[in-house]
């Protein structure tokens, strides 16, 4: 049986389809099954499902959070998902941003990087102080690293304003296409890596 959140607590659905209601009463006096440093944590229990737990250890073991996903409306959950991306992208700009603002420029175009990626068959020009944790905060599909140089915001305009034409927007995505595919390979053969691979027509 798997639970079905929707449908009010202690409901699951069968294999065979049938909603069934399990109802098991508490134990008059039941303290919370966790443990704290191996012993009983002796704690009133702030909820009966699934086990009796108190609030600190529903919360930590991710149980509240999945209750309250389960029992959300789509809408609920769409709004969510959008705030969760929101604030986690406000806490990548508010480090990107300090950083830039306290930091010589001219240090920042030694340590920065500037960093090619792919999402099928467009090409996004950034630069980040970070690389791992700039990559962790993208959102859109089929993100794929092709290639990275020394530099920053500086070498970042230049490298803009040489492949403006193949710009789709006003932002930092460009069409994968000559000539910034041949400046793409030149960096990778320099690392022994292969030429970009073509599109491929049935990707999704």
């Amino acid at each position: 049986m798997q639970p079905e959140g929707r449908a009010g607590r202690g409901a699951f659905r069968c294999g065979c389809g049938s909603r069934v209601v399990v109802s098991i009463p508490a134990q008059r006096g039941a303290l919370c099954v966790a443990t704290h440093r191996g012993e009983p944590c002796r704690l009133r229990p702030v909820t009966e499902e699934p086990l009796p737990l108190c609030d600190e250890h529903f919360a930590s073991t991710g149980l509240r959070d999945l209750k309250q996903w389960t029992n959300a409306t789509p809408p609920e959950i769409s709004e969510r998902v959008s705030r969760l991306f929101q604030e986690r992208w406000a806490e990548y700009q508010a480090i990107e941003y300090s950083t830039y603002e306290h930091t010589d420029p001219e240090a920042l175009e030694q340590t920065g990087v500037v960093y090619f990626i792919r999402s099928r068959d467009l090409v996004k020009i950034g630069t980040t102080t970070d690389l791992v944790k700039r990559m962790g905060a993208f959102s859109v599909p089929h993100i794929t690293l092709l290639a990275t140089e020394p530099g920053y915001k500086r070498r970042e305009r230049e490298l803009h304003l040489q492949f403006a034409e193949l710009r789709i927007n006003r932002r930092e995505w460009f069409r994968l296409a000559p000539p910034l595919t041949g400046y793409i390979d030149e960096i990778r053969a320099r690392y022994g890596l292969p030429a970009i691979a073509p599109i491929d027509p049935l990707a999704s």
